[in-house]
C-alpha cells in the first residue's frame, strides 16, 4: 500500500508543476486553462470519449490538426503560440489520462484492500464470537462442576468462587492472603491450626510452586465441618509471568465416612473370620488356594503361606478322592451350588479329618467367576461318634461281635440269598461249658476275659465271608454262607480244640459245646435254623460237653429213637 501512496504523491507533485508552469503566463489565461478539468471533461463527452479509453481514439486527426476550435485563443494567428497552445493542450491531456488511469488502477487496488479489510474483520468477529463461546462454555462448566473452584489475582485476593466452592463453605469470601484467616481449617488428623500463610495459595503466590491432594479438615461459615482435598496452580502469561492462582477444593466428607463405615464392616467381618469356629477357604477358579482364615490353620496345621497358591487337591485331599472331589468342584464352580458333601483332607502331621463342605461361586459384576468360597465344619468328632453308635447298636460292646438283633437281620438276608442262588448254608450255635463256674470262682471281669478269648478264637477260625454273633450270655451262633453241613462239621470241629487248647491270662480254659445245622435240609427260615443248632448244641451237652453235635446225626438218633419204639 505504501508503494502506491508513493506513486500517487508523484503524480500530484507532477501536476502541480504543469500548473504553476501555466500559470506563469497571464497571457494564455483562457477559459481552457481556468476550467481545464471542467473543459476536458466536457470535451471527452462532446466528442464521445468515456473515461478510461485510449489515447489514440482521443486524440484524432480533427482534434490534433484543428485545437483551436475547441480553445478559443486572441491571436489564432500566430504560428508559435499554436504550437505553444497544443504542446500544452497535449501534456495536460496526457496528466489526465495518466491521473485517470492511476485512480482506475489504485480504485482496485483499494478495492482488493477493502476486500481484504472486510475478510479480516470478518474473521476477527468470528473469532470474537467463538471466544464469547468458549467464554460461556466455561463459565458453565465452573458453574456446573462440583468442585469448589476459586481464583486469585497476582497479589493472591481472592477474585472469583464458583457455586460448588461456596456451597462447600457455604459462602464466600474475596479477601487478601494476609487475611485468609477468615478461612478456618486444621490438617487432617491434628490439631494444628492452619496459619493464613500456609494456605496453598498462598504458597503458591509467594513462591510458584503447586499444591497437590492436601487433607484438610474446615469449619464452615455456617459452623458445619468437613473435610477437603485441596490443589492450587499457579497462572502464568507467556512469558511466564505469575497472573494468580487457582485453587480446588472436593468435599470428601461423605467419603472419608463410607470408607470409615466400610473399614468397621471389614474389620468386623476380618473378626468374625478369623474367630469363627468354621473352616472359610476360597479357591481360584484352577482350583489353586487363594486364602483360608486362621481355624482352617488349626484344623489342618499348615500356615497360610505355606500352601498359599498351591494345588488344593494335591496338598490336602488323599488321593483316592481326587476324582471324585474334582468332579464336585467342576460342578461348583459351574454355579451349581453344593451343599453337605463330606470329604476328608490330610493334616499337615497326616492325620485325616472330615469336612463337611458348603460351596458358593464368587462373581464379579459382570458375571465373570473369579473364585469358589467353601465353607467346612470339621465333623471328625461327630462321624467317629456316629460311627461308634451305629457299631454299638449292631454289635456286642463286650466282645465286638454282631448282636442278636443285627444277627437276625444279616440271617434272614443269607437264606434269601442262598434261596435266590441255591447255594447252601449253615449255622453254628456254640456255648461254654461250666461258664458260670467261672463266674463263681473267678469273678465277672475274669468271666469277660473268657468271652473275649472265646471271641478272638473265633474270628482266628473262620473265612472272611463268615460271621460270628453274641447271642446270649455265653453262647455264639457263627454264620457260614456258601457252606454244606459236612464242611460245618469239620469247622466246627477245628474250633472245639482251639477253645480247649486256648487259655486266658490267668491261665483259665474253658470248653465249648457246639451245635451245627444247616439250610435248606434242616430248617428252612430264620428261627428254625437257629432251633435246629440249639437242639443239636443241647444235645451235647446233655452228653458229656466238649462236642460237636449236628443236624443229621440228630435225625439219625431220632430215627433210632422211633425205631425201637
Amino acid at each position: 500500500m505504501d508503494r502506491y501512496r508513493i506513486r500517487l504523491s508523484l503524480f500530484r507533485f507532477f501536476s502541480l508543476l504543469t500548473g504553476l508552469f501555466l500559470s506563469s503566463y497571464p497571457a494564455w489565461s483562457y477559459e481552457f486553462y481556468s476550467q481545464p478539468l471542467v473543459t476536458i471533461t466536457k470535451l471527452t463527452k462532446e466528442v464521445g470519449i468515456q473515461e478510461a479509453q485510449s489515447i489514440p481514439e482521443f486524440f484524432d486527426e480533427k482534434l490534433f490538426i484543428k485545437p483551436w476550435h475547441i480553445c478559443r485563443h486572441v491571436n489564432t494567428e500566430s504560428p508559435s503560440q499554436q504550437l505553444l497552445e497544443l504542446a500544452i493542450f497535449i501534456i495536460l491531456v496526457l496528466s489526465f489520462l495518466t491521473a485517470t488511469l492511476w485512480i482506475c488502477f489504485l480504485r482496485k487496488k483499494m478495492r482488493s484492500k477493502i476486500e481484504n479489510l472486510q475478510q479480516e474483520v470478518q474473521e476477527r468477529e468470528q473469532a470474537e464470537a467463538a471466544l464469547r463461546k468458549n467464554e460461556i462454555l466455561l463459565k458453565k462448566i465452573l458453574e456446573t462442576i462440583p468442585l469448589g473452584i476459586w481464583l486469585t489475582d497476582s497479589k493472591g485476593k481472592v477474585t472469583y468462587g464458583n457455586p460448588a466452592g461456596k456451597h462447600i463453605w457455604q459462602g464466600a469470601r474475596y479477601v487478601k492472603p494476609d487475611e485468609f484467616h477468615q478461612y478456618k481449617a486444621w490438617w487432617s488428623g491434628t490439631d494444628k491450626l492452619i496459619s493464613p500463610d500456609e494456605w496453598a495459595i498462598s504458597r503458591v503466590i509467594r513462591n510458584g510452586e503447586a499444591s497437590l491432594e492436601e487433607q484438610v479438615d474446615i469449619e464452615c461459615f455456617d459452623g458445619t465441618r468437613k473435610t477437603i482435598l485441596n490443589w492450587a496452580v499457579p497462572i502464568v502469561d507467556d512469558e511466564q509471568q505469575l497472573e494468580g492462582a487457582v485453587a480446588v477444593n472436593q468435599d470428601i466428607t461423605e467419603r472419608l465416612q463410607m470408607e470409615l463405615e466400610l473399614i468397621a464392616e471389614r474389620d468386623f467381618s476380618k473378626s468374625l473370620i478369623e474367630t469363627a469356629q468354621t473352616i472359610i477357604l476360597v479357591l481360584n477358579p484352577d482350583g489353586t488356594i487363594r486364602t483360608f482364615n486362621k481355624y482352617m490353620e488349626k484344623i489342618s496345621g499348615y500356615t497360610l503361606d505355606e500352601v498359599r497358591r498351591k494345588n488344593w487337591f494335591q496338598t490336602f485331599l488323599p488321593t483316592d478322592d481326587w476324582k471324585k472331589i474334582q468332579e464336585t468342584f467342576k460342578k461348583a464352580i459351574s454355579t451349581i451350588q453344593t451343599a453337605g458333601n463330606i470329604n476328608p483332607i490330610i493334616t499337615k502331621d497326616g492325620q485325616k479329618r472330615y469336612i463337611s463342605w458348603y460351596d458358593k461361586t464368587l462373581k464379579q459384576k459382570d458375571g465373570k467367576i473369579v473364585g469358589l468360597l467353601c465353607t467346612g465344619q470339621d465333623v471328625t468328632a461327630q462321624l467317629d461318634l456316629q460311627q461308634k453308635l451305629q457299631y454299638l447298636a449292631a454289635h456286642d460292646p463286650l466282645t465286638g461281635l454282631y448282636n442278636r438283633t443285627i444277627l437276625e437281620q444279616k440271617l434272614t438276608n443269607d437264606i434269601n440269598r442262598s434261596t435266590r442262588y441255591n447255594h447252601e448254608l449253615s449255622v453254628l450255635l456254640l456255648d461254654i461249658d461250666h461258664f458260670k463256674m467261672v463266674n463263681d470262682q473267678h469273678g465277672h471281669l475274669e468271666g469277660d476275659n473268657v468271652l473275649r478269648c472265646i471271641t478272638a478264637t473265633v474270628n482266628e477260625s473262620i473265612r472272611k465271608i463268615d460271621y460270628a454273633a453274641r447271642y446270649g450270655g455265653e453262647e455264639f451262633v457263627v454264620i457260614l454262607p456258601e457252606t454244606g453241613l459236612n464242611e460245618a462239621k469239620e469247622l466246627a470241629e477245628r474250633l472245639r480244640c482251639k477253645i480247649m487248647a486256648a487259655e486266658t491270662e490267668n491261665h483259665i480254659q474253658v470248653t465249648a459245646s457246639i451245635g451245627v445245622t444247616s439250610f435248606p435240609e434242616y430248617a428252612q427260615s430264620m428261627y428254625g435254623l437257629i432251633q435246629s443248632a440249639d437242639s443239636s448244641m443241647y444235645y451235647a451237652k446233655e452228653h458229656g460237653r466238649n462236642q460237636v453235635w449236628s443236624a443229621d446225626a440228630m435225625e439219625e438218633i431220632a430215627a433210632e429213637e422211633t425205631c425201637f419204639e
